[in-house]
């Protein structure tokens, strides 16, 4: 034996063998302590949990570095040791470091049918292929997917926490089952969408009412509702569009009630929705409207719109477009069957019958706050009118139009430029206002003689110089009402070109 020789063991097998010392009958070289190192049921790959069965040797890599010590566990046959020193593969513990099958998980762990639910507004990723006999997931997010899985009283799918940017792509939404998105009413909480996705309404093909308020989106995808066909009512105020493309409803035939308020809209033609029975674009930067053929209803408020077009409707009873840019009322020949017309807050000058009289059923009319010099529905009075509003405008002579006056019940003269006012003892008015006005004493007298007090439902304060108040209004004594006040008026001219 070739250590006999040596004057100590170590000094032969050194020079001798010419072997590593062996320790324990192992040829590794261990320069410190090792502990035994310990398999765990997952272990984080690149971010993302890995389940499933562990590599041998307790899922630790063949080689490690620490700062401490370093460990060498390539097998060498040194001296003609059988490899690994004699101990059994895998430091002698079972195979999978002892653990059963599946890292101590179920056998199914980390395999959820597709579609199981999760916490609200938790986005989960879509699984991945099966890489050498281990399922991966959330090894590479390819998909957002949204579930919702809450419901109230008004909407049977709520999402919460839905956030999608310009940038977005593949976003999904709800079962890849369709057949399990038959929700109806459908909501989002705590969301923004900057620009509405293709696949929402791709996957929730039976949507009836669908409410997008309040998402900050600015953009909608091309084929966001190309599967919109059960869709009854939109919503979509209170976001940031500027134009809605032509072709964007195209597909969505059932659609009756869409809400569009509170965006930046330079761009929308509603006549190409004919399926529409109620439409509020309000609060937009829009300026020319285009009335649906079937439209019932129709709010088009503080817009700026200037022309009114559309096709011959006979649907039409409410409309409102006060705080606009209007100048002129002809196109109302076109809607016959108005019963409220709000056109306050524009630019009209004058109102004429010839623009009223295929109106049968119109109640209530409302053109407040315009520049108003001339009122003409004298000629042929609208028979069923029982609302005029022509308060703060620059009327001065309404004498005339007595015949329409005698059939309201409300009508508001208040904040004009009115001498002269005649009603009949047999009105219907049960509230009328007069203040603010030039009025003429002698007119006024006449006119309580027919108006009880109680239908006069406001009064003037003070009054101006030369003026008093009688029957709670001021008024101005004269022989020739008009001419006095045309002389005032050239005289106040002439003082004005003089300064």
């Amino acid at each position: 034996m070739c250590g006999l020789r040596a004057v100590s063991l170590i000094s032969v097998i050194f020079f001798t063998c010419g072997s590593v010392a062996a320790v324990g009958g192992n040829n590794y070289w261990y320069p410190k302590e090792q502990p035994v190192a310990t398999t765990k049921p997952s272990f984080p790959g690149n971010g993302y949990y890995i389940y499933g069965s562990q590599p041998a040797n307790g899922g630790l890599p063949a080689t490690t570095y620490t700062q401490s010590h370093t460990t060498y566990t390539r097998d060498t046959n040194f001296g003609g040791q059988s490899a690994n020193g004699g101990l059994p593969a895998n430091g002698g513990l079972p195979a999978n470091g002892g653990l059963p099958a599946n890292g101590g998980l179920p056998a199914n762990r980390g395999q959820l049918p597709y579609g199981t639910p999760t916490h609200i507004g938790q986005t989960i990723y879509r699984s991945q292929p099966n890489y050498g006999g281990q399922q991966r997931y959330n090894a590479r997010p390819r998909q957002l997917e949204y579930k919702c899985i809450e419901a109230n009283l008004q909407y049977d799918c709520v999402f919460y926490n839905v956030h999608i940017d310009m940038q977005t792509q593949d976003a999904y939404f709800g079962f890849e089952n369709l057949t399990l998105n038959n929700q109806k009413n459908v909501t989002f909480k705590n969301s923004t969408m900057r620009k509405l996705p293709a696949a929402l309404l791709a996957s929730f093909r039976q949507v009836e009412v669908l409410n997008l308020n309040g998402l900050q989106i600015e953009e909608i995808d091309t084929n966001a509702f190309a599967y919109a066909h059960t869709i009854q009512k939109l919503s979509m105020s209170n976001n940031n569009l500027e134009r809605i493309e032509d072709d964007t409803f195209q597909a969505t035939t059932a659609l009756q009630n869409l809400q569009l308020s509170s965006n930046r809209l330079t761009h929308v033609d509603l006549s190409l929705i004919p399926s529409l029975f109620h439409v509020n674009v309000s609060y937009n930067l829009l300026s020319t409207l285009a009335i649906p053929i079937a439209v019932k209803e129709l709010h088009a408020s503080h817009i700026r719109i200037n022309a009114v077009r559309g096709p011959f409707n006979m649907e039409l009873t409410i409309l409102k477009l006060q705080h606009n840019n209007l100048t002129d009322t002809a196109w109302l020949v076109n809607y016959p069957r108005l019963i409220e017309v709000d056109l306050s807050y524009n630019e009209l000058k004058k109102i004429t019958y010839h623009h009223f009289f295929t109106m049968q059923r119109l109640q209530r009319l409302y053109v407040s706050n315009n520049h108003l010099v001339a009122l003409d529905l004298y000629g042929r009075p609208i028979p069923t009118l029982k609302v005029l509003d022509l308060s703060h405008n620059h009327l001065l002579h309404v004498e005339r139009n007595q015949p329409q006056f005698d059939r309201l019940e409300n009508l508001y003269l208040d904040h004009n430029f009115i001498v002269t006012l005649k009603l009949s003892a047999h009105h219907t008015l049960n509230n009328l206002t007069l203040s603010h006005n030039d009025w003429d004493c002698n007119s006024l007298r006449a006119l309580f003689r027919n108006v009880a007090h109680p239908a006069v439902h406001d009064a003037d304060q003070y009054c101006k110089i030369d003026y008093h108040l009688e029957h709670g209004l001021c008024c101005k004594e004269s022989d020739n009402p008009y001419l006095d006040r045309l002389l005032q008026c050239i005289a106040l001219t002439s003082v004005v070109e003089k300064l």
